[in-house]
């Protein structure tokens, strides 16, 4: 081959290449990535706005505890009319009909002095339950991500077990004319046309079922994202993110699981609402003031007030109502305190589940990518037997169907071990928007 030769199949071959790259490229940029779903299912889905309006109404409770702490201001204007008739005696008769009309202001003001912390305690209780709402925002958050997730591989699963049927429908088919073939020139017999026959009708009725099942997930994954999915891609794998061992597993759990925080601070809550009810017992002061003004409409009479005073309220007797209402704090410290207990006992033996359901996912993909390469293996020494008239249109039928299910297997398994990790990230309060790149 010349030299002249040799460069210009070399450009052809550098320009094919090129062309290839730039198709590729262009396929995967207008891809939607998990990530870029999650993105936009979290940014515009309403289970989250809701979410975030629970936020900002705990921020408003935060305000309204602080307002006692604040001096409260009131006015009034009022307007009068009096109407009058006298008897005099005297005379023996009735007076002149008199009228009055008048017009007043007044303004009030009060502000407490002392009431032994209630108010400090009751400012303490909304900041933790801001905070606490904070945390059952993250909580909703990992439950949101993970149904986005779940959906959007759901739907690869789905759309690759069509594809497998499709493809075995279309080696049904070639099988079922081959036979059909062999039975024409007398190579087969009836029963193996009606075999062929048989199973690729079954093939039909599986690819109907997992049209279906493809649908369904479509339309939950439109439910989660906002829009149908168009070009989706395989995720990548959440390794990189999970801990290296079921202790560490544990210790990731207790520290950052979104309900065991929020049930922490529901403890400190309830503490807080014992301070409150003992408070209740003390004396509270407060300072109040008010001024008025009335006028006659005539002007001729006009009448000011000022008053200035201080109030100190000392409980004495209210028919055991704050004893029972320091009980009732003191029984719902006890209630947070098992709702803690509980709660961590549950993720606890969630963590330990979790773990053992990926270890067994990787385990059945590892198990079932074997199975694929035996049953290929398998598939291609039967059809070679049957060639050589030592195998029957039956065992090469039972093969392929074996190396069918296989594939099947496997493309569940893969789903499986994405949706474990996902689980167990989640399990150790790691499912959040910023660890998984959501934006």
């Amino acid at each position: 081959m010349s030299g002249k030769v040799f460069r210009a199949r070399r450009h052809k071959l550098l320009v094919g290449l090129s062309l290839i790259s730039m198709l590729t490229t262009a396929q995967v940029a207008t891809a939607e990535t998990v990530q870029q779903a999650m993105s936009y299912a979290y940014h515009n889905n309403p289970l989250m706005q809701l979410e975030r309006e629970k936020i900002n109404a705990s921020r408003e409770q935060v305000l309204l505890a602080g307002v006692a702490l604040m001096p409260t201001l009131s006015g009034q204007l009022s307007t009068s009319a009096g109407f009058s008739k006298n008897y005099t005696q005297s005379s023996g008769g009735w007076g002149a009909f008199d009228s009055a009309y008048g017009v007043g202001a007044s303004l009030s003001a009060g502000y407490s002095l002392w009431d032994n912390g209630i108010t400090d305690a009751r400012i303490a209780q909304a900041r933790i339950g801001e905070m606490a709402q904070y945390d059952s925002f993250a909580s909703a958050e990992q439950n949101f991500l993970s149904s986005v997730f779940t959906a959007y591989v759901d739907v690869l699963r789905d759309s690759a077990l069509l594809n497998v049927q499709i493809k075995n429908f279309n080696v049904l088919s070639e099988q079922q004319r081959a036979s059909e073939a062999r039975f024409e020139v007398g190579e087969a017999t009836a029963t193996d046309v009606s075999l062929a026959k048989a199973r690729k009708a079954a093939s039909t009725s599986s690819i109907a079922g997992a049209k279906a099942q493809l649908d369904s997930s479509r339309a939950v994954y439109e439910q989660y994202v906002g829009h149908k999915p168009t070009d989706i891609v395989q995720p990548k794998r959440m390794q990189n993110l999970l801990p290296t061992s079921l202790t560490a597993a544990l210790k990731l759990a207790e520290s950052n699981h979104p309900s065991i925080k929020a049930l922490k601070k529901s403890v400190i809550i309830a503490e807080k609402g014992v301070d409150i009810s003992e408070s209740a017992y003390l004396p509270t002061a407060s300072a109040f003031g008010s001024a008025s003004s009335d006028l006659s409409i005539d002007g001729t009479t006009m009448r000011n007030s000022l008053t200035i005073g201080a109030r100190l309220n000392i409980p004495i007797f209210d028919g055991g109502a704050k004893d029972s209402q320091s009980r009732s704090a003191k029984i719902q410290v006890a209630q947070a305190r098992l709702n803690l207990s509980i709660t961590r006992a549950q993720i606890k033996a969630m963590v330990k589940a979790r773990w053992a359901g990926l270890k067994a996912a990787k385990t059945s993909e590892g198990a079932n990518q074997a199975q694929i390469r035996a049953s290929t293996a398998v598939l291609n020494g039967v059809k070679a037997e049957a060639e050589e008239g030592v195998r029957t249109s039956f065992d090469v039928l039972n093969s392929e169907q074996d190396l069918l299910t296989a594939k099947v297997q496997f493309i569940v398994a893969q789903r499986g071990v994405l949706v474990s990790q996902l689980q167990l990230l989640s399990a150790i309060g790691g499912l959040t928007a910023s660890n998984l790149g959501v934006k």
